[in-house]
């Protein structure tokens, strides 16, 4: 029996390519028969795909036997010549000042820990040992809280430099296999709280399912496998319409998107490009909820001019045929301000840098001119020193452009400025009142007799606020 699992352990690790040879990998060992188990199939196939392994265990101090945990942990990694790493943390205080549950608090400091490891040894993978049990239980949660296709995907064989090799193993396999071969293991008695939902989950309702379908293991990793492919699929056809259709805006500040192409994708698949385009800007690293996507899709198909603000700051804004996302982290009030000399100004979220023109760019001069109506723009300030302020564009009403007056806000739109930034958005005015320059929108420079250009001014992202 424990030859069999042995040998489907490798197939998996193969067939999911988890792991190279020659790799360093850090094994998050709780101690229990799961982690006890990965530890021991790990040791076995180490010589011979030349695998150096890094112990991790992380205390979270919210049982009275975690530090015996972590002693046992500790020793008999080391029994087996193996290094450990090993760290105490307060979990419910960081839950409590983090405002989080006590299990995303831990699950948070646990993958910050084994990240720091992995880090501080150069390890190329780090080994978690979720089971098949631990799958089902997830799935069954998110779908009661309410969930999505790539809620129900819950955990990867590899995510990122995470790995989990014993996903498609029940957690009685591997009880068995530790047993069986006789490798100790520990014991949380927190697992049988049923007050604990994931808990109830296991002991309760996946016993009541299993008296409906006493396959249910092999259901949920056969159903778990085709919602993989499914969101495999979504991620190809998210990726090559953004791809194609997205643009990114000035600064990075915001994504451009047709409204006609949007219109044109199947309404799901427009859920999910909405998705991903506001994780790029979610404070949070997640993407809004379903009702906030929602409502983006509904204003998307009946007006033409709005702006819809969801979770994490991301803003959706359309205006007429374009649609822009971005973040409210971008949108911070500044003051005029005057420069008179080289140096890096930061103002709102922009950073604007003005510099000599190197000796080696003024051959390149017309290459840094042809982008001065973006981010980079060629200045003469002389040696008295030509004064210049730098003041929001939305206060000058017009300007003369291409031999015509025209307002500075139709101006800011057709050069597709969203309107949520408008009202912040920078222009340089020169000692006369005369606007040189608008980035991304506009610019005019005219040497006085004698004139040399020999500054660049470069407007940049600055800091965000968080």
């Amino acid at each position: 029996m424990t030859e069999r699992l042995f040998q489907r352990f490798v197939a998996f690790l193969e067939r999911e390519h988890l792991v190279d040879e020659g790799n360093t990998v850090v094994l998050a060992v709780s101690g229990g028969p799961d982690s006890m188990a990965m530890f021991d199939l790990f040791l076995r196939i180490a010589e011979e795909y030349r695998l150096r392994l890094i112990g991790a265990h992380l205390n979270h101090r919210m049982r009275e036997e975690a530090s015996e945990d972590a002693r046992f942990v500790e020793t008999y990694l080391r029994r087996h010549r193996i290094e450990v790493f090993t760290k105490e943390m307060d979990v419910k205080s960081y839950a409590k000042e983090k405002g989080l549950s006590l299990e995303e608090a831990g699950r948070k400091a646990r993958y910050a820990f084994f990240e720091e490891v992995r880090q501080l040894t150069g390890a190329n993978v780090i080994s978690l040992a979720h089971n098949l049990d631990d799958l089902i239980e997830t799935i069954l949660y998110r779908l009661v809280k309410g969930t999505g296709p790539r809620g129900m995907v819950a955990m990867k064989p590899k995510d990122g430099v995470f790995i989990r090799p014993l996903l498609y193993f029940t957690a009685s396999e591997l009880r068995n296999y530790v047993t069986i071969k006789g490798i100790p293991y520990r014991i949380d008695s927190t697992n049988f709280d049923i007050k604990i939902p994931r808990n109830l989950i296991r002991h309760i309702i996946v016993t009541k399912l299993k008296d409906i379908n006493p396959n249910l293991h092999k259901s949920f990793a056969r159903f778990h496998r085709l919602m993989r492919e499914l969101t495999d699929y979504l991620d190809h056809e998210v990726d090559e319409f953004i791809k194609i259709n997205a643009k990114s805006g000035f600064l990075g500040f915001w994504e451009e998107v047709s409204v006609a192409e949007l219109c044109a994708l199947h309404e799901f698949v427009l859920k999910e490009v909405l998705r991903r385009l506001a994780v790029e800007f979610s404070s949070t690293g997640y993407a809004p909820g379903f009702e906030r996507i929602e409502a983006v899709v509904e204003a998307l198909k009946k007006s033409d001019s709005w702006i819809v603000e969801t979770e994490g700051g991301v803003v959706f804004e359309r205006s007429g045929d374009r649609m822009y996302i971005s973040s409210k982290r971008y949108y911070q009030n500044w003051s005029d301000f005057v420069i008179d000399r080289p140096g890096v100004f930061s103002f709102g979220s922009f950073e604007l840098l003005v510099r000599e023109l190197q000796t080696d760019e003024v051959g390149s001069a017309d290459v840094i001119a042809g982008r001065r109506d973006k981010d980079t723009f060629l200045v003469e300030i002389p040696a008295e020193a030509c004064r210049f302020r730098v003041m929001k564009a939305m206060e000058i009403k017009e300007i003369e452009y291409k031999g015509y007056r025209k307002e500075v806000r139709d101006l800011l739109r057709e050069a597709g400025v969203p309107k949520f930034f408008r009202s912040i958005w920078p222009c340089i005015v020169n000692e006369t009142g005369e606007v040189v320059w608008i980035p991304g929108v506009f610019f005019k420079h005219r040497k006085r007799e004698g004139g040399i250009v020999n500054y660049v001014m470069e407007l940049r992202g600055g800091k965000l606020e968080t």
